[in-house]
């Protein structure tokens, strides 16, 4: 019989064990934390950068204006623009939005890794008593529970199944995935740190019960499976599980088909913008971009360029899609289109009538184009990404850059002096156009637009 003073002998490796167990649960919890941190001291700062350099101090005028003059007016934020905007973005993603979060996230954390690290610890010890609790025969001795009272660990009286602990070590992988990946592109927000702590507190009870479900299956694998999928597709697979076992047809969720006719839009972008509420392309226009952007997790220069798609949308709709091979599918476009002028602007819109997958005549689609330009929301959005009204590929310094993409990118390099006919791009164009069902001449006008 294995006896307490069997126990004392060997208090050296129990203290070992002990001391292990702090180790392990430290590092892993600094690796864990590493992320958040990085983020919170670094990673902030440089996502605000990410708005501030993109908007010039009138552009950040406009834009206050738009969407948050009531709240200017409301506050003494003084009246340097740069400083409002600070304040704003304090309000809507400030650091003190990651305290409370933070906590919780660490709390979790550090007990989802004390369960997997004293499950380890407490296999070892058991080896061990039962190791050195032989009789003089070989024989095994039993190892009662008292026999561990000697040894400190905080949840000794708390030990969870095989299944339990494989489904939080899954858990664990998907967290570090949302952390890691928050702090590498900057985008790491204070919702993700709840829904990484709910993720690991669902862990234990989501791995028994779906493992419990089937017999015939191996029980760990899955349980370690399911902690490691993104908590969206769990609740998918649950969805169809029920489904399934209930005998009802599951319903299918199509909301995300509109969106991913945006240029842009993949599927895991079009489930952000869902998860924010945008169910739509309309639903884009005249959502605040820096909101959206910093809601979300995507970038701002992408989430301009949808917000522009939507304000397309919400005059023309599906044909939407069919503009944009002409490079017509956003606001910024067609507003810089009209202010051409005639006859370029009737001249091109000719042309995009005719084209197969615009289903408008070219009077229509002239009068849909002048209300789009003329839109307070086409201003505000071609304010901020073109000041003073000018393109992107216009002003000092970028007289030589005469990039045109149609399917594909036109060498820089081989382009013409200003001024001077392009015949190889203007056939460039057109071969590009009857690769991909477009017009070679209208396609060209776009091309002299930017000096191609």
């Amino acid at each position: 019989m294995c006896t307490c003073a069997d126990v004392i002998s060997h208090r050296q490796v129990i203290d070992l064990l002990r001391y292990a167990f702090w180790g392990a649960t430290a590092t892993l919890t600094i690796l864990a934390m590493s992320p958040v941190l990085g983020f919170y001291f670094t990673g902030w700062s440089i996502r605000k950068e990410e708005f501030t350099n993109r908007f010039a101090s009138h552009q950040i005028k406009v834009y206050l204006e738009r969407f948050w003059g009531r709240t200017l007016s409301a506050n003494n934020y003084g009246n340097n623009s740069a400083l409002q905007f600070d304040a704003i973005y304090n309000i809507i993603a400030g650091r003190r939005r990651y305290a409370i979060s933070s906590l919780i996230f660490l709390i979790c954390t550090v007990t989802a890794i004390a369960i997997v690290v004293q499950y380890a610890a407490y296999s070892a010890i058991h080896a061990y008593i039962d190791m050195i609790a032989k009789d003089n025969s070989g024989a095994a001795t039993s190892v009662s529970p008292g026999d561990y009272d000697l040894i400190f660990l905080p949840l000794i009286y708390f030990r969870p199944s095989d299944t339990a602990v494989f489904a939080v070590c899954g858990a664990f992988i998907s967290v570090m995935q949302i952390t890691v990946y928050g702090y590498k592109t900057r985008t790491l927000l204070s919702t993700d740190l709840l829904w990484a702590s709910f993720r690991l507190v669902i862990a234990i009870p989501l791995g028994i019960s779906v493992s419990a479900f089937r017999s015939d299956i191996p029980v760990n694998f899955v349980a370690f499976g399911l902690g490691a999928f993104p908590l969206t597709d769990i609740i998918r697979m649950l969805r169809r599980l029920v489904a399934v076992t209930l005998d009802k047809a599951e319903q299918s969720d199509d909301c995300r088909d509109d969106l991913l006719k945006l240029s842009g839009v993949t599927p895991a972008i079009a489930a952000r913008l869902v998860e924010e509420g945008i169910t739509a392309p309309q639903q884009l226009a005249d959502t605040d971009p820096v909101s959206l952007a910093i809601r979300a997790g995507l970038q701002f220069d992408l989430v301009l360029n949808l917000v522009a798609q939507g304000q397309v949308w919400s005059f023309l709709g599906v044909t939407t899609a069919g503009l944009a091979p002409a490079g017509l599918g956003d606001c910024r476009a067609i507003a810089k289109l009209m202010k051409k002028g005639e006859p370029t602007s009737t001249s091109v819109i000719s042309k995009v009538a005719a084209m197969d997958n615009v289903k408008c005549d070219a009077d229509t689609l002239k009068f849909i184009f002048e209300n789009i330009t003329n839109d307070p929301f086409t201003t505000y959005i071609t304010g901020i990404d073109y000041p003073n009204g000018s393109s992107k590929f216009d002003g000092p310094g970028r007289e030589s850059c005469r990039v045109f993409w149609f399917g594909e990118m036109m060498n820089p390099e081989n382009s013409p002096p200003p001024g001077q006919a392009n015949v190889d791009s203007q056939e460039n164009v057109s071969a590009a156009a009857a690769s991909t069902r477009g017009d070679g001449e209208t396609l060209i006008a776009f091309a002299k637009r930017y000096g191609v």
